[in-house]
């Protein structure tokens, strides 16, 4: 297993190391253009679909690749980037396409996006808007899990497969970004809303459902990139900041010193699979300061706060933290 994973992993060093060469290892064959992952022999097999797509920047991408196993598992319909960092000018190359657990188990390098929204004025100024994700815990049968759960806005980059080969743009960032927004991030609505979100408690799904409408949010500001390469989950997240007025968050005036969920214009929301369909859950959304987070473990030591968050504490993350602390103090 370990040869496996040192073929498959692609790991490139942020800024001061220069990206290591690609490598054509024997157990990785080239079908139209396409890279296939093969078990070695003493391994935990890995499914014979193409997992990890590499077209180079000089041919066109193909629309369909078959292997001669009939009876592997399909692709995930959601692809992410698999990128490599330039040697020279250190960007970003878009080098292939998988799905995220292909990517987590063998370690290779992927784009996220987090967005990081605050209040930005008035009584609640510099507070970030986060969601509680326990409701999707519960639906997805994560077993047990600490409550609550605070977490950030975003998700990983899906793949466009016709940018393989590009280099990654600030453009790619905020279209991602925009994109996670739309589906997370939501405008209270009523029992006549298209958008009908599930709820959760105690690990049971309820009868009664939350209506959503889509919420047209501000102007992004970009942070800067982040790099998280430890384990087998390496990924760098490029974080914006998305500023939140109070009266886009709060139901009136008079309430405002309440940030309770049902006081609240909007609402969280993710996705999960059951039944082979995707289902949408309802996730409150919780207001607070910097200063309630760090203090979070003391004051309720089974709360989490999800890694969106804490790595931006981390010395290395110093410079994209710095940016967020003009808006968050």
């Amino acid at each position: 297993m370990k040869e496996m994973a040192k073929i498959c992993r692609e790991t490139f060093a942020f800024d001061a190391i220069p990206a290591q060469p690609q490598q054509n290892p024997q157990n990785v064959q080239s079908v139209h253009n396409a890279q296939i992952i093969q078990p070695q022999p003493n391994t935990r097999p890995v499914p014979q679909q193409p997992n990890v797509r590499n077209i180079p920047q000089d041919t066109q991408p193909v629309a369909d690749v078959k292997t001669e196993s009939k009876t592997a598992p399909a692709l995930s319909p959601e692809l992410i980037y698999i990128i490599k960092q330039d040697e020279k000018y250190k960007n970003f190359i878009i080098t292939g396409v998988t799905t995220r657990d292909v990517a987590h188990e063998f370690g290779l390098c992927h784009l996220t996006v987090i967005v990081v929204p605050f209040i930005a004025d008035g009584l609640h100024r510099g507070k970030i808007v986060l969601h509680d994700r326990t409701a999707k815990l519960e639906a997805k049968k994560s077993g047990n899990r600490k409550s609550p759960s605070y977490n950030l806005f975003g998700g990983h980059c899906v793949a466009d497969i016709t940018k393989i080969g590009h280099i990654v743009t600030e453009s790619d960032y905020i279209s991602n970004a925009r994109r996670e927004l739309s589906e997370e991030l939501l405008k209270k609505g009523n029992s006549s809303s298209k958008k009908q979100l599930e709820t959760w408690k105690n690990g049971e799904k309820q009868d009664d459902t939350v209506g959503a409408e889509p919420f047209s949010h501000k102007e992004l500001i970009s942070l800067g990139i982040t790099a998280n390469l430890e384990g087998n989950n390496k990924e760098y997240s490029y974080y914006f900041a998305l500023p939140i007025s109070e009266s886009e968050l709060f139901e009136g005036t008079a309430d405002i010193s309440k940030t309770s969920p049902e006081n609240l214009k909007l609402v969280a929301a993710d996705s999960y699979h059951r039944g082979g369909e995707e289902h949408d859950v309802y996730l409150p959304i919780c207001i607070m300061s910097e200063i309630d987070l760090l203090k979070t473990p003391y004051v309720t030591p089974n709360a989490e706060i999800c890694d969106a968050f804490t790595r931006l504490w981390k010395p290395e993350n110093a410079g994209v933290y710095a940016k967020l602390k003009k808006y968050i103090q």
